[in-house]
């Protein structure tokens, strides 16, 4: 197996290595290894309609087979429930659960079904945990776990299908709260808060 190095901008214009290592984010250009077999790629997963239609013809256009998915996507919006948005709840529920419905129906589809090995997705313990005005985002990530809880028979026994459920991460979603529901949360977590 040959690995190319290239910097991580180059493919893909995630943040993910800052989310791995914060300490090691200096703004200086790292070299990342890179095989034949990795492709990066980024899609509006708000958008589901389109989003069947843009993977299955990248996946058909690069011929790519797919043995391992990681779903880690979440928008996350303050609202107490006289506040009820609609669209705002679609944009949610679109984000973090049905992109990934329609990312497993293209994963189990004939052509890649054999090699689809593993799927983990990202849920939160607020799935869990009732905090005031977190009543979307919690029962979205809640229908996530269950719709993971049903795949995971359905696949098994040749698809391993697992949640993670982290506590509350300083993130990007964090800073869209206000002190007092921060302060709220953080009485949940004795370490406080993680650090992305």
């Amino acid at each position: 197996m040959t690995w190319e190095k290239v910097k991580l901008g180059d493919v893909t214009d995630s943040c993910l290595g800052k989310m791995l290592d914060q300490s090691k984010n200096t703004g200086i250009p790292r070299v990342y290894l890179r095989n034949i077999n990795v492709r990066w790629f980024s899609f509006d997963l708000s958008d589901v309609k389109n989003l069947e239609k843009s993977l299955s013809d990248f996946i058909k256009a690069n011929e790519i087979v797919i043995d391992k998915f990681l779903h880690c996507a979440g928008i996350l919006e303050l609202l107490p429930a006289k506040s009820f948005d609609i669209d705002m709840c679609q944009k949610i529920f679109n984000t973090n659960v049905f992109s990934t419905m329609a990312i497993i129906k293209i994963l189990i589809k004939k052509s890649n079904q054999k090699a689809l090995k593993n799927v983990v997705f990202i849920s939160a313990l607020y799935s869990k945990k009732a905090v005031i005005g977190n009543s979307y985002y919690a029962s979205s990530k809640g229908a996530l776990d269950s719709y993971m809880r049903c795949i995971a028979k359905e696949l098994a026994p040749n698809v391993r299908v697992n949640s993670i459920l982290p506590g509350g991460i300083n993130t990007d979603i964090t800073n869209t709260m206000t002190q007092e529901q921060k302060d709220a949360i953080e009485k949940n977590y004795p370490l406080g808060f993680g650090e992305k």
